[in-house]
C-alpha cells in the first residue's frame, strides 16, 4: 500500500499546538478538531504526563483467561479479519490489533519488524491502551465515543506516539454495545487515506458476523428451551410441519404409543386418527377428546386436543397433546375430591362388637376380593368402606361412591358402565366413562346394591368376573383394575328368595363379609358417641355446653333407630336448643327413652318427626333456617315437610 503526501505545514502546526499544550501555555483551540480537543483535555484530568505514559499491563495469566473467556468468541470471529487485513498490508510496516471494551491489546498481527519496533511505544498483548493510560489514540478515542476515527502524528497525546499514524474502529454485539476495537498502526509516514475505510469494512463485517453468532446461539438456546420443554412435559406431544409430516415426538408420546422413532410407520395412522392434517389445512382443533389406539399388544385410551400453529396469521403446522385417560382422572379426582376421607381412627366406639367389626375390616384391607358391608342406615357403611381404601395399597388412587338407590332406574346402566356417543337420545357429545371406569386403579363404592334393577344386576356381574367394562353402545371392552365394596341394609337372602335379587350376584358379593352392628348392640357406645359429638359441636359452635345427668340418662336407655346418625343429629340439636348451656332432658328430641321394641308400637318415626320438627320450630320461634340449620336438613326440605304436615307457621 502506497502512503499518500502529508501535508506538513499542517503537521507542524498541530506540532507547535501540542508543544503548547504540554509546556502548560495556552494554545490555540480552534486549530484542533472538536473530538482531538475533548480528548486532550480528558487525559489532562486524568493526570497523564505528555511525556510519559501510564503503563497498565494485564500478567500471562491474566491475559490468558480474558482470551479464552467472554472474548473468545470475539477473538476467533476477528482474528480471519484481522489476517485479510494484514495481507493487503503485508511488508510495508503496517500491524493490525484488536483491543477489548476496556482497552487491553488482546492480538496483535503484522510484519514481525514491525511488532519489534511498536514494542517501543508499549505497543504488545495485555497493555491497556485506553486515554486514562495510553492517552489520546484511535484506541482510546473510539472506546469513548464508538466512532471510527484516524489520529497522525502530533495529535496523539503523548510524545511517543507521534511517529505513528493509527486508524480504529469500534466493533459492537447485536445489542449496539461496544465490545472492541480494531485498528492499524504504522509509522507516520506510512499513513494513507483508505486505512481507515479498510479498518471500517472490516469492523463492520466483524460487528454483522458477532450479531449473526448471537442470534444463533440465542436460537439453538430457545430452540434447546423449547425442546427440554417439550421432553419434560407430563403429556405426550407430537407436532406436524408445513407439510403435514410429523417433524417431533416427544419421549411421553413415543413411550405411550410405543412409537420407536420419528419414521416409525404406526405414526401415519396415528397422525389419520387425531387429524392433523386437517388442523393444518382448516385450523380444525378440539378439547380433551377421548381417542383409543390400537396399538400392537394393546389398546391405548388417551384424552387429546388438537391444535393449529399459527404465525403472521399464516398456519404453519398443527400440534397435539395426549394424556392417558387414566392419569387425566387421577387427576380429576385429586381436584374434585374423589377420594376418601375416613380411616379407621374415625371409626368411634368402645364396645367389643364393633371394635371386632373394625379388626374384620382390618384384616381384609388388602385382600382383593369383593367385600360386602351390611348394616342399618346410619350406622356407618360409607366410612368402612373408606377405611378399608384408605388402609389398603389402593389409597393413592380414586375412591369413587355411587348411591344405586338415588339413581333413576334408566340411568344406572350410563352412571356405572358410561356410554358412547349416540348412545341414546341426550347422550354427551364424545360419551362418557362410567362410575367403574372413574374407579380404575382405586375402589368403587356401590352403596345399597339391594336397590339395583335387576336388568342391571347381570351387566354387574359381568364386570365383577371378567374385570372389564363395555360402554353402552359400544362392543368392545375396555379393562378395569377396581376393588368392589357394596353395601346393603336390606335382607338381600331375602331379596335372592323373593326374586329381586340375582343368586349369582349375590355370592359374587359376599365373598368377603363385615356386618356393622346397630348402636342398641352396642353397648356404652351411645354415651360415648354423645360426648365425642358434644365436644366437637362446642368447639365448631365456639360454646361450653354440657349433659346433665337426666340427659344422659335418656341417651343411654334409648335405641337409637337412627344409629350414630342420629346421635349426632340429636347433640347438634340439643346444643342450639340449650343456648350453649346444661343441656336437659327437653333438649333431647328423641320423644321418649323407651326401649326401642316398646317405642316402636307407640309412635312411628313419622310421629318422631312430626314433634322434633315442632318443637324446634317453637324453640326458633318459627325461624325456619335456623330450624333447618339444626334440624340438619335444607329449608327447602323443612318447607315440604311442613306443607306435608299442613302446618302454618
Amino acid at each position: 500500500m502506497q502512503p499518500y503526501s502529508i501535508d506538513e505545514r499542517s503537521q507542524n502546526l498541530i506540532k507547535d499546538i501540542w508543544n503548547d499544550m504540554s509546556t502548560g501555555k495556552q494554545y490555540d483551540s480552534y486549530q484542533l478538531r472538536q473530538v482531538i480537543k475533548e480528548s486532550w483535555l480528558r487525559c489532562k484530568s486524568y493526570g497523564l504526563d505528555p511525556y510519559c505514559p501510564k503503563v497498565f499491563s494485564l500478567t500471562q495469566s491474566e491475559l490468558k483467561a480474558l482470551k479464552h473467556g467472554p472474548f473468545q468468541t470475539i477473538l476467533e470471529t476477528a482474528y480471519p479479519f484481522m489476517e485479510q487485513l494484514y495481507e493487503i498490508v503485508r511488508g510495508s510496516g503496517f500491524v493490525v490489533m484488536l483491543c477489548n471494551h476496556e482497552g487491553f491489546l488482546l492480538e496483535l498481527v503484522g510484519d514481525q519488524d514491525v511488532i519489534e519496533d511498536a514494542q517501543n511505544i508499549t505497543l504488545s498483548c495485555g497493555v491497556n491502551w485506553s486515554e486514562q493510560y495510553m492517552g489520546t489514540t484511535a484506541i482510546g478515542v473510539c472506546i469513548e465515543t464508538g466512532k471510527p476515527i484516524q489520529i497522525v502524528g502530533s495529535k496523539h497525546y503523548l510524545q511517543g506516539c507521534h511517529s505513528w499514524t493509527c486508524s480504529g474502529a469500534p466493533i459492537f454485539n447485536d445489542k449496539g454495545e461496544l465490545k472492541a476495537v480494531l485498528n492499524m498502526s504504522a509509522q507516520y509516514e506510512k499513513v494513507h487515506s483508505h486505512t481507515l475505510g479498510m479498518v471500517v469494512a472490516a469492523a463492520n463485517a466483524i460487528t454483522h458476523v458477532l450479531k449473526c453468532k448471537e442470534i444463533k446461539n440465542r436460537l439453538e438456546i430457545n430452540n434447546h428451551f423449547l425442546i427440554s420443554i417439550m421432553e419434560n412435559m407430563s403429556d405426550g406431544l407430537i407436532t406436524i410441519n408445513q407439510q403435514g409430516k410429523i417433524n417431533h415426538i416427544n419421549n411421553v408420546a413415543a413411550i405411550l404409543l410405543k412409537i420407536r422413532n420419528i419414521n416409525d410407520p404406526m405414526l401415519a395412522q396415528i397422525s389419520a386418527k387425531l387429524r392433523l392434517v386437517d388442523a393444518l389445512n382448516t385450523g380444525y382443533n378440539y378439547t380433551d377428546r377421548e381417542i383409543s389406539f390400537d396399538l400392537a399388544e394393546s389398546t391405548v385410551h388417551c384424552s387429546v386436543t388438537v391444535r393449529p400453529i399459527h404465525y403472521d396469521n399464516k398456519i404453519i403446522g398443527a400440534l397435539a397433546t395426549l394424556r392417558e385417560i387414566s392419569s387425566v382422572r387421577r387427576l380429576v379426582h385429586n381436584i374434585i375430591g374423589s377420594k376418601a376421607l375416613f380411616t379407621f381412627d374415625d371409626i368411634l366406639g368402645e364396645s367389643k362388637s364393633i371394635k371386632q367389626a373394625k379388626e374384620s375390616a382390618r384384616f381384609i384391607v388388602n385382600v382383593s376380593q369383593t367385600v360386602m358391608i351390611s348394616g342399618e342406615s346410619g350406622t356407618g357403611k360409607e366410612v368402612f368402606a373408606q377405611a378399608i381404601h384408605n388402609g389398603s395399597n389402593r389409597r393413592k388412587g380414586p375412591f369413587v361412591a355411587i348411591n344405586c338407590a338415588a339413581v333413576p332406574r334408566e340411568l344406572v346402566g350410563s352412571e356405572l358402565f358410561g356410554y358412547v356417543e349416540g348412545a341414546f337420545t341426550g347422550a354427551r357429545r364424545h360419551g362418557a366413562p362410567g362410575k367403574f371406569e372413574l374407579a380404575d386403579g382405586g375402589t368403587i363404592f356401590l352403596d345399597e346394591i339391594g336397590d339395583m334393577p335387576l336388568e342391571q344386576q347381570s351387566s354387574l356381574l359381568r364386570v365383577l368376573e371378567e374385570r372389564q367394562v363395555t360402554r353402552i353402545g359400544e362392543e368392545k371392552a375396555r379393562p378395569i383394575d377396581v376393588r368392589v365394596i357394596a353395601a346393603s341394609n336390606r335382607d338381600l337372602i331375602k331379596e335372592v328368595n323373593e326374586g329381586r335379587f340375582r343368586k349369582d350376584l349375590f355370592y359374587r358379593l359376599f365373598v368377603l363379609h363385615i356386618r356393622i352392628p346397630p348402636l342398641r348392640e352396642r353397648e356404652g357406645d351411645a354415651e360415648f358417641l354423645a360426648r365425642h359429638f358434644l365436644n366437637k359441636f362446642n368447639l365448631d359452635f365456639n360454646m361450653n355446653a354440657y349433659f346433665t345427668e337426666e340427659a344422659i340418662k335418656i341417651i343411654r336407655d334409648y335405641e337409637w333407630p337412627g344409629n350414630v346418625r342420629e346421635v349426632q343429629n340429636v347433640v347438634q340439636q340439643a346444643i342450639l336448643l340449650s343456648r350453649g348451656n346444661a343441656i336437659k332432658a327437653e333438649h333431647i328430641s328423641i320423644n321418649h327413652p323407651r326401649k326401642y321394641n316398646d317405642l316402636h308400637k307407640v309412635a312411628t318415626l313419622e310421629n318422631m318427626e312430626y314433634h322434633s320438627i315442632k318443637e324446634t320450630l317453637n324453640q326458633c320461634e318459627g325461624n325456619v333456617t335456623k330450624a333447618a340449620e339444626i334440624l340438619g336438613i335444607s329449608r327447602a326440605t323443612l318447607y315440604r315437610k311442613i306443607k306435608k304436615m299442613k302446618k302454618d307457621i
